[in-house]
């Protein structure tokens, strides 16, 4: 297993839309060890960490740094932020959570080693994490950063 970072800004969502995903490829699984979110505005901005109900299709991603890059191969897991076949509301959530007005305001989550929610290789809603805007209205950007193994 080798260790990932990632930094990026979302998209400011309208109710019920995605912030931004997460997706393993094929041919090895991912597990999810922390993530943060920042408000980039003033703006009551909610959340879920969730898995889609459908299966997504990207068209504008970024990929994983190693945090190693002399004894890691090259990342797999992609962060999106554009989707030619958009995420839908989730049925899956595994946080949920609601960050004030204030720009700058934050959001950490730490999973224990063993318990990280897991991308897995195969094709499907398993392969995905949405950060999903559940809130009653537009939100902020979030300045998010996220850590994972492959």
């Amino acid at each position: 297993m080798s260790l990932y970072e990632v930094g990026n800004a979302s998209v400011a969502p309208l109710t019920g839309a995605p912030y931004c995903t997460f997706h393993a490829a094929t041919t090895r699984d991912a597990r999810l060890r922390e993530f943060g979110a920042f408000c980039n505005a003033a703006t009551v901005s909610s959340f879920s960490i969730a898995r889609p109900a459908n299966t997504p299709v990207a068209t504008t991603s970024v990929l994983g740094n190693p945090v190693n890059p002399d004894t890691q191969v090259a990342a797999l897991v992609n962060t999106d932020t554009a989707w030619s076949t958009v995420p839908t509301a989730p049925t899956v959530k595994y946080r949920t959570i609601t960050l004030p007005a204030t720009t700058g305001a934050g959001y950490v989550a730490v999973w224990n080693p063993g318990e990280e929610i897991v991308m897995s290789k195969t094709a499907g809603t398993t392969q995905w994490i949405v950060i999903w805007n559940f809130g009653a209205g537009t939100a902020s950007v979030l300045n998010y950063y996220a850590k994972w193994d492959e």
